[in-house]
């Protein structure tokens, strides 16, 4: 089961920790990959979509009924 990856702060790093957790939460195996261009797109996608998500309840909060 995997729960979440470290990433540099500085943001789209070259590195990236890939942590497997166990069914406590614990972790069992770190994994270091190299980040490739096609993983820094997919992060962009994932941004674009909370953003969008984000909007949306936004606006349907303040739509008025």
């Amino acid at each position: 089961m995997t729960l979440f990856d470290i990433k540099d702060c500085e943001g789209l790093s070259s590195m990236r920790l890939h942590f497997t957790l166990d069914d406590e939460k614990r972790p069992v195996d770190c994994e270091q990959t190299e980040n490739t261009d096609a993983n820094n797109l997919n992060m962009i996608e994932k941004f674009a979509l909370l953003t969008n998500t984000a909007v949306a309840q936004h606006i349907a909060v303040h739509l008025p009924e």
